[in-house]
């Protein structure tokens, strides 16, 4: 399923998409790629930015950004360790924070004004869960839900293979929407795709504020 990718269609682009493969599982599409001899029938699965080649994300971002040491601050307010650049982190994140102590960490805030980390070695944190959120660049396909906007009940999910979380949508202005979650939700980040359904049907998706 990768509406979780491709939810920002335009509903009047869609009678002239052609997705052919759209309806195989992947077993079937190697076992098709080897009848017809494909180069690629054999090779790995790209999990990371297929579309630059080989390289890892955080050196790719070094090569676009001047990554800039900040403090790492721990749950209690204690300094644990340095950062290397806020752009490597998302909120959620448990790896690739090396701080040397005890473990592992979760990032639950980043603070882009004093360039400063912020940790929990506590899984269940409660400033790593969130019951509302807002939501920009909402793209409406299929069924012309804008028009009923007002306490929307629909689901969700903010990463891809993420559980379908119920939700309730509220449009607060033009482009900006208020979305609270049934039950509070873990690790949700600014900057990730919120993806809405009604049932089994992609309805659209927007931007986390």
């Amino acid at each position: 399923d990768q509406t979780y990718f491709i939810h920002n269609i335009k509903k009047e682009q869609l009678p002239h998409l052609l997705f052919p493969i759209g309806g195989m599982k992947k077993t079937q599409v190697r076992e098709l790629a080897r009848k017809i001899k494909l180069p690629n029938a054999e090779r790995k699965e790209s999990m990371g930015l297929c579309f630059v080649g080989k390289i890892r994300l955080k050196e790719f971002l070094g090569q676009k950004l001047k990554p800039k040491k900040g403090l790492i601050i721990g749950q209690k307010g204690e300094i644990l360790g340095q950062h290397e650049g806020l752009a490597n982190y998302t909120i959620g994140q448990r790896q690739g924070i090396k701080v040397g102590a005890s473990g592992p960490y979760f990032v639950f805030k980043k603070d882009m004004g004093a360039n400063t980390l912020y940790v929990s070695n506590n899984p269940n944190d409660k400033r790593l869960f969130v019951r509302e959120i807002q939501l920009h660049s909402v793209n409406w396909i299929g069924q012309d839900l804008r028009l009923k906007i007002k306490d929307l009940r629909l689901k969700g999910r903010y990463r891809h293979q993420g559980e379908l979380v119920p939700l309730t949508i509220i449009k607060i202005k033009k482009d900006l929407y208020r979305v609270v979650f049934n039950k509070p939700q873990k690790a949700v980040a600014s900057g990730q795709s919120l993806v809405l359904y009604k049932g089994k049907e992609c309805v659209g998706g927007g931007v986390i504020v």
